[in-house]
């Protein structure tokens, strides 16, 4: 009795140390830790966490997304388009992936280059948030701000942003007096809270993006 019960407990104990062993088993769980240290703002430590993933698999599209998003809140802005860029080559339709690297073009005024993400996240989604929204921040910062108020209104109107999150685009869009980018055009900066309310109107795709 004793003699099968050590054979049973070896039997699962060699299954699991198998498991561990797994790279599937094994990115996930980095990807898992990477996740959760981008959410806590400990993004030296995601980072880490997400290139274990990614030395496991350079393709893992979840991986190469967060890592995208965790270099640009760092303000790495060229590493971060280039893992976004990846992740969209690897996963064309991820229109979350398209959004973040379309911010990362924003941010560094490329504006054409964010209205081509616009363009193909009209081709996946017409008339959703998420291209209205980078259509609208492009025009902005291509000096059309008539056209990208009315973008941005519209964004607006298909998700859950509050009567003030409004004004504020409104204002920030209009007012002569906003901070101006090194080409001398004016930035437009989103509040925290529309950008993932924009995020949050994309169809789901099957990666973890949503746990960032």
């Amino acid at each position: 009795m004793r003699k099968r019960r050590f054979h049973v407990l070896l039997l699962i104990t060699l299954l699991l140390g198998a498991c561990t062993q797994d790279p599937n088993v094994k990115k996930q769980q980095y990807l898992e830790r990477g996740l959760a240290y981008h959410k806590e703002g400990k993004y030296n430590e995601a980072i880490l966490q997400l290139k274990n993933a990614l030395q496991i698999d350079p393709k893992f599209v979840p991986a190469l997304h967060a890592i995208g998003r965790a270099y640009r809140a760092k303000s790495w802005t060229v590493d971060a388009m280039r893992e976004l860029q990846r992740a969209v080559e690897a996963e064309p339709d991820n229109l979350e992936a398209r959004a973040d690297l379309a911010q990362a073009y924003l941010d560094l005024d490329g504006w054409n280059a964010a209205l081509e993400q616009a363009d193909a996240i009209k081709a996946r989604a017409p008339e959703s948030a998420a291209e209205l929204y980078v259509r609208g921040a492009a025009l902005n910062g291509k000096g059309d701000a008539q056209q990208a108020v009315a973008l941005l209104s519209k964004a607006l109107t298909l998700g859950t942003a509050t009567p003030e999150e409004f004004a504020h685009v409104r204002k920030r869009v209009a007012n002569p007096d906003c901070p101006r980018t090194s080409t001398g055009r004016e930035q437009f900066e989103s509040p925290h809270r529309l950008v993932h309310m924009v995020v949050g109107k994309f169809p789901r795709s099957r990666s973890n993006h949503s746990k960032l």
